[in-house]
């Protein structure tokens, strides 16, 4: 019984290990802590195909918001190139509000895309399990700039079951490496 318990332990010990790696974009900053994060650039594959209209929700938001948003908004004036676009470019218009039922002249007011950084938010908040709360910003935009408690609470708990997995299979490097980490 035990002989089968320890090719178990070793099974799972070395797929966790494969499956956890503490690495650079993982960490925030100097802390030790981790964050949630997305190594893809630009939108979400699923946010393009599944999620018609979001995007432009999201900035027709930070528009109406503009203390919580504007490093999120790249505007573009009438004409200009979209050198800087990552996504897709929302035009703007300014109309005049009529009470009657004539249609209203609209002007051209540039268009407006979303930038790299909110893309990056969005990505790690989608990591982080679709958590749109707000708590990490509105739409979970600043998802990518928090080490959460609830993560580091996780992360330290399975650190501690590999220290234990590895005495269980007398690899101690490994325990007190894994036991430093956490």
């Amino acid at each position: 019984m035990f002989a089968l318990s320890a090719v178990l332990v070793r099974l799972a010990a070395g797929r966790i290990c494969k499956k956890y790696l503490l690495a650079w974009p993982h960490l925030a900053g100097s802390t030790g802590l981790s964050r949630y994060f997305d190594f893809g650039t630009g939108p979400a594959p699923e946010s393009l195909k599944d999620e018609t209209g979001h995007l432009a929700q999201v900035a027709a938001y930070f528009l109406a918001h503009p203390d919580t948003g504007r490093s999120y908004l790249i505007q573009q004036k009438p004409g200009d190139n979209a050198k800087d676009e990552v996504g897709p470019l929302f035009a703007m218009q300014v109309c005049e509000s009529t009470a009657t039922m004539a249609k209203s002249d609209c002007a051209q007011a540039g268009g407006v895309s979303l930038s790299s950084d909110y893309y990056k938010g969005d990505r790690s908040m989608r990591e982080s399990g679709y958590d749109i709360s707000f708590r990490f910003g509105p739409y979970g935009v600043n998802t990518h700039h928090y080490a959460p408690v609830c993560l580091n609470s996780l992360l330290y708990r399975s650190e501690e079951d590999l220290a234990r997995m590895a005495d269980m299979l007398g690899k101690k490097k490994e325990s007190v490496t894994s036991r430093s980490i956490s």
